[in-house]
């Protein structure tokens, strides 16, 4: 009698996940793997072998994979730079100094870029070399960290007010996309009925920029008010 062999199916899902394919098009799949299975009496190992192979052997219609890669990474890539600037430029326009940009934190933000476009290519490698993509993040988390630390040279010294606005600007139109174009991306069984799951935990993965904009405005709202009240 076949059992469900969890860990192959773990591997499965990764592997496509790093192919950027659809939840739904995932829960399909393994619902085919898990039927064949239990037919069959093979372990998933057996009959389709290693996980990482099969995956790479399966195609899939350009609606249920990441055919809108290019679009994501460009505006994730603005995004993060929202976030940046919003924190640097929102926290001088509330002390009401003027904003300097140094060297290193002009570096940061390319180190930031770089690392997002080089972790495009490393997820199609997560199944087999997961370590790729933990390097990648680890270099550009690190270079983001050290940059503005080691390298305080200034370049100039603007207005914060234009930057933090343009910044709140982009991260509103993103939480206002967010919110209107739902997306949970949830891996969906085609052979059980019911709707993906509501939980807290579920709605806030599919909500990266609605929570990330959250605590934007909590860090820099509660030096504020703690200012205010003493």
């Amino acid at each position: 009698m076949m059992t469900t062999d969890t860990k192959w199916e773990e591997r499965f899902t990764i592997a496509l996940r790093g192919r950027l394919v659809s939840g739904r098009a995932i829960g399909d799949a393994l619902a085919h793997i898990q039927a064949y299975c239990a037919e069959s009496g093979e372990s998933p190992q057996e009959a389709f072998g290693s996980p990482e192979e099969y995956a790479a052997s399966l195609t899939f219609r350009p609606a249920d994979t990441g055919s809108g890669l290019g679009r994501t990474v460009a505006w994730g890539a603005l995004a993060m730079l929202a976030i940046m600037t919003a924190l640097w430029a929102g926290g001088a326009w509330l002390a009401g100094e003027r904003l300097t940009i140094p060297v290193g934190l002009v570096l940061a933000a390319i180190a930031g870029l770089v690392g997002l476009l080089a972790a495009v290519p490393a997820l199609q490698l997560i199944g087999r070399r997961p370590w790729v993509l933990w390097l990648v993040l680890t270099a550009a988390i690190t270079a983001m960290v050290m940059l503005p630390l080691l390298l305080r040279r200034e370049l100039a010294t603007i207005s914060p007010v234009l930057p933090a606005v343009a910044a709140f600007a982009i991260l509103a139109a993103s939480v206002g996309w967010e919110l209107t174009h739902p997306n949970s991306d949830e891996i969906v069984d085609p052979r059980q009925a019911g709707e993906p799951s509501r939980s807290l935990v579920a709605w806030l993965a599919v909500h990266p920029y609605t929570v990330i904009t959250g605590i934007v405005l909590l860090t820099l709202a509660v030096p504020a008010l703690v200012e205010a009240v003493a």
